[in-house]
């Protein structure tokens, strides 16, 4: 008699905690050998056509370094067509420069649809709103892309003196010189 009553009480109880949000939430799920996260349902369609599956690690956004005045200009347009030539032309159009003082140009893709602000000083631009659209910036290293998602990221554009950028870590991918886009 109380098994009976308790198993009533817990079909009830995970009735309603179901009502109200309290379920089986999505599966983290695997892909083969390395077991590395696979999230693309998630990731705007700009960090869709990055190959972020292949990598260890959860980097939440990718940076390329693109060159200085004309040169880095010049490579904006290369690497837009390259990484985005799966994007129809719109979605392509839609990739806004931010000019500041200085010729260093850097593209910025967030792999997720989160708040992104640029801020040089006290002057912060909100440049994807809940869009998670791609953006490139110009200027003299002194801009600091701030992420915010369940972990607030804040990097600055900075390279050394072999283009490759400075202090990268976790949540930043170095993609100025991947194989995988500049070859295609």
């Amino acid at each position: 008699m109380i098994k009976v009553k308790l198993m009533k009480f817990m079909a009830v109880f995970t009735m309603l905690a179901s009502l109200f949000g309290c379920g089986k939430g999505d599966p983290h799920i695997l892909d083969g050998p390395g077991m590395v996260y696979v999230d693309s349902d998630y990731r705007t369609e700009y960090a869709n056509c990055l190959p972020f599956d292949t990598l260890e690690g959860l980097p939440n956004i990718a940076v390329a370094y693109l060159g200085n005045g004309a040169e880095g200009e010049a490579n904006l347009k290369i690497y837009t067509e390259k990484i985005f030539k799966n994007l129809d032309e719109d979605k392509i159009s839609n990739i806004k420069t931010y000019q500041y003082e200085g010729n260093d140009w850097f593209l910025v893709i967030p792999r997720y649809i989160s708040k992104t602000d640029l801020k040089k000083g006290d002057e912060i631009i909100t440049c994807a709103a809940q869009t998670g659209e791609a953006f490139a910036v110009r200027c003299n290293q002194d801009i600091t892309v701030n992420i915010f998602e369940t972990v607030d990221i804040n990097y600055n554009l900075s390279y050394d003196e072999n283009g490759k950028l400075k202090n990268t870590n976790e949540h930043i991918w170095d993609i100025t010189e991947i194989d995988e886009i500049l070859n295609n």
